[in-house]
């Protein structure tokens, strides 16, 4: 497109209500649950959807949900 990266931005935040960088991230949180609800370790499901490291997820996924992901497994267990 001709539309510079800014623009393209405020569009994205316009059609789904959040900057594309946040929109990612909760898609990559989204995959850990599902990972996580298979069985798959937290250590595991977080390289596997590509956070930087173990500890980056945690945080990501407490801010995002309230929860720290542990709470949420045995919460769903």
């Amino acid at each position: 497109t001709s539309l510079d990266r800014w623009t393209r931005a405020r569009q994205f935040r316009m059609l789904f209500g959040t900057s594309p960088s946040r929109f990612r991230t909760l898609r990559q949180l989204d995959h850990v649950r599902r990972l996580m609800s298979s069985g798959i370790s937290l250590a595991e499901a977080s390289v596997e959807v590509g956070f930087a490291d173990q500890s980056h997820m945690p945080r990501r996924f407490k801010s995002a949900y309230g929860l720290t992901p542990a709470a949420w497994v045995s919460a769903i267990a």
